[in-house]
């Protein structure tokens, strides 16, 4: 592996959901986690986490050529996932509404994904420091972008340490220099992405991916090799 990888993949998904397209791309994917993708009522929740594990399996196919079937994932004590087969690969996956976020490095990662939409101050006010909430009420207009720069940022953070929501939010500043310098902020559309975990003054390598490139991709790389 490229001891310099660094990369983000973006993916925006539309609304249709084909249950057809679904079944067999989930051929690409561990039994369990297929069972409880089965499980959720919701159709966008099952193929935003269903792409999501498939996008990270096909990074690692393409980096470290090991093939689908004998990817094996694990998780730490407090949920974050890890290649087994290779634990000098680090990822990370976020997903929202219509939109993945894959961040790959080789050091710890962590990313989020949010799309802007109105805000209630009061949630910046609880969680967040005085520093970050003076920096979203600095200017009226434009606050909901500021306020999704610092949360993703914090929720990218937090997963970078593995240790998630166990980390109080407002127990760290990101608008410091300190922490600031290793994240790469990414606006497409209506959507913020962070990653953290960049090295200082070198961007990832950002890959935006259609839906249709995503399958294809999976058909072509994975299908081949089903995991049982």
């Amino acid at each position: 592996m490229n001891n310099n990888i660094a990369k983000l993949f973006i993916v925006p998904l539309n609304e249709s959901f084909n249950s057809e397209l679904y079944d067999t791309l989930s051929l690409s994917i561990a039994t369990n986690k297929k069972a409880k993708l089965d499980s959720y009522e919701s159709d966008i929740d099952k193929k935003l986490e269903l792409y999501a594990d498939i996008l990270v399996r096909i990074s690692i196919y393409q980096d470290l050529n090991i093939e689908n079937g004998n990817i094996e994932f694990g998780t730490n004590s407090y949920g974050k996932p890890f290649l087994m087969n290779n634990q000098d690969y680090h990822f990370n996956v976020s997903h929202t509404h219509n939109m993945i976020a894959v961040a790959v490095s080789n050091n710890s990662v962590g990313v989020d994904v949010e799309k802007i939409k109105e805000i209630d101050t009061r949630i910046a006010k609880r969680f967040f420091t005085k520093q970050e909430f003076s920096y979203i009420e600095k200017f009226q207009d434009n606050r909901s972008e500021r306020f999704f720069k610092i949360w993703t940022k914090k929720e990218a953070y937090i997963k970078y340490t593995g240790k998630g929501l166990s980390v109080p939010l407002n127990s760290f500043d990101v608008t410091t220099r300190e922490l600031s310098a290793h994240f790469y902020t990414v606006r497409y559309g209506k959507y913020i992405i962070n990653m953290y975990g960049a090295e200082e003054n070198i961007a990832p390598i950002t890959i935006i991916m259609s839906e249709t490139g995503l399958i294809n991709l999976a058909k072509d790389l994975l299908l081949y090799a089903v995991v049982s």
